[in-house]
């Protein structure tokens, strides 16, 4: 997607908003999760974040951790964001995710299915990396807590900067 696409889907996402991540999430899943949270937020939005199977102590010192949530309540929503998966199967309980009618997919895995309406997926270091272009694509502030959130993703997923996934733009 170009940079006018990726504005115009942002601004204009419907009510209804879910996220989820991986099965047995790691940083770069969760740091991502959190951080798409925030973004969403200053956007005008709500966004239910999902994870069945998180382990929420591992991460505990992420600021917006008490936002992810291993259940919901609701079973319809206008668009799910995937994040992290490279397909649709990834996901903890793929039978039991709420029906919705859009998927957008945010991945950088060079195996992804593309099996979303609308795809953003780069091969680049991270989720986090990719977020963080969205940002940079949004023109939105970078707060504190989606610094530490996106920090977390992309030292992760790049071994602390040292994998050779790591690039000058990481």
């Amino acid at each position: 997607m170009n940079k006018k696409e990726i504005t115009e889907l942002f601004n204009n996402l419907p009510d209804r908003l879910i996220a989820t991540i991986h099965k047995d999430p790691d940083f770069d899943a969760v740091g991502s999760i959190l951080a798409l949270n925030e973004v969403i937020n200053i956007l005008g939005k709500e966004i239910t974040l999902l994870s069945p199977d998180i382990n929420i102590k591992q991460f505990k010192h992420l600021p917006g951790i008490e936002n992810l949530k291993t259940k919901t309540n609701s079973q319809t929503f206008d668009t799910a964001f995937f994040l992290d998966c490279s397909d649709k199967s990834r996901i903890a309980k793929p039978e039991q995710f709420p029906m919705v009618s859009n998927v957008i997919n945010i991945d950088h895995h060079q195996d992804n299915t593309e099996f979303g309406d609308i795809n953003i997926v780069e091969n680049i270091s991270s989720v986090g990396e990719l977020i963080f272009n969205i940002i940079e694509i949004l023109d939105i502030e970078i707060t504190e807590s989606i610094a530490t959130n996106l920090f977390a993703a992309i030292s992760f997923d790049t071994g602390s900067f040292k994998f050779s996934n790591t690039t000058s733009e990481t």
